[in-house]
């Protein structure tokens, strides 16, 4: 195979990885700050109960969006602790 080849198979399994782990340090961190949620498709949605209701969580992709107003989206764990604090 050529090289260009091999070089996208290495960067896809490296992407793979990285998601794998966001989906594992995800649920991990909730569960440490006290946020309830219940998982979906084996961890790769998450649901979560708030007091500003139900949010939306993707750990692999670390997208998030909220059910109450839809427009409220973001990318990071951070951010999405943050508006929950």
């Amino acid at each position: 195979m050529s090289e260009v080849t091999e070089l996208w198979k290495d960067w896809k399994k490296m992407k793979q990885s990285a998601a794998t782990q966001r989906r594992v340090l995800g649920p991990k961190v909730l569960v440490q700050k006290g946020i309830s949620f219940s998982t979906h498709n084996g961890g790769a949605h998450l649901i979560l109960d708030t007091k500003i209701g139900f949010i939306d969580f993707w750990p692999g992709t670390t997208k998030w969006k909220t059910r109450e107003v839809p427009t409220q989206t973001g990318r990071g764990l951070a951010k999405l602790l943050e508006l929950l604090e």
